[in-house]
């Protein structure tokens, strides 16, 4: 495979991103209908791939941040802890539609997002870890523990570097790793019991396929999908009812590519901020 060049254009769709983002794991193919939805993102403001920051301002908002979600949702979010958790509470409470119906049919299905080896060996119960990036903030080894002691195999990031692996093998055991080579995505679909911390999509979707899931961290520590899980795990159990309510909103940052119109649920979502957020200079 030849070597990928660092990316001057940190986007959705961009492949060395992609590439140095995953641990060098490739995205599968199946994305492009989210790359044009980013066509729809205002051009006004400053609205940045893939990263978080928060500007511990009361006042304004001062940008925002975009990734994806299960192969067919972008997920925008202020760079304001606040008022991204705010706007999903908000959202578990709208009325559910048609439309929201939908669109949880639709995640149900959800393809995996990367390019990885099919899993040769399903198991009940798996337990899909954060990278090294985060792992010592987020995650306690006692809860990983305990969970492998109850037949949990722990399903690597494909972001794992070789010293955390090694801890992990001598605290967990090398039988109850999976590795990162591994399609998670299919490890997931064949378990009955899935466990996720709340940087990850895998909790959610599993959720959706009506999975028993157990969450490894707090909702209320912010990273990636922590304010969706806040709003839909009340009490740390998942709520089908509040999900459904999520998807109905048309305002809360998550746009499928299969809305009626994105381009509405985009506006929708950044009128919720018109009066405290800095906009870029005309040019």
């Amino acid at each position: 495979m030849p070597l990928q060049k660092m990316s001057n254009n940190e986007v959705l769709g961009d492949t060395p991103t992609h590439f140095f983002k995953s641990g060098g794991a490739l995205r599968a193919n199946n994305y492009s209908e989210l790359v044009a939805l980013t066509a729809l993102l205002p051009q006004d403001r400053k609205v940045e791939y893939d990263i978080w920051y928060d500007m511990n301002d009361e006042a304004k908002v001062h940008g925002y941040v975009y990734t994806d979600v299960a192969s067919q949702f972008l997920y925008v979010r202020p760079a304001c802890t606040v008022r991204t958790y705010q706007t999903m509470v908000e959202a578990a409470q709208n009325d559910i539609t048609q439309e929201g119906e939908m669109l949880y049919e639709k995640m149900q299905l959800c393809a995996d997002k990367y390019q990885l080896r099919k899993a040769k060996k399903a198991h009940d119960f798996v337990v899909f870890l954060p990278g090294s990036n985060i792992f010592n903030k987020i995650a306690k080894i006692e809860k990983l523990q305990n969970a492998v002691s109850q037949g949990a195999k722990c399903k690597l990031h494909p972001l794992s570097a070789a010293p955390m692996v090694a801890h992990l093998k001598h605290k967990l055991g090398c039988q109850s790793l999976l590795t990162k080579n591994l399609s998670g995505h299919e490890f997931m679909a064949e378990a009955s019991i899935v466990g996720s911390f709340t940087n990850s999509e895998m909790g959610l979707v599993a959720a959706a396929l009506g999975k028993t899931v157990y969450l490894f961290n707090d909702v209320r520590e912010m990273y990636t999908y922590s304010p969706i899980y806040n709003a839909v795990f009340p009490g740390g159990v998942y709520s089908e009812d509040r999900m459904r309510r999520v998807l109905s909103c048309k305002s809360s940052g998550l746009v499928s590519i299969h809305a009626n119109n994105p381009q509405e649920n985009i506006d929708l979502f950044f009128r919720r901020f018109e009066d405290v957020d800095v906009r870029l200079p005309s040019s």
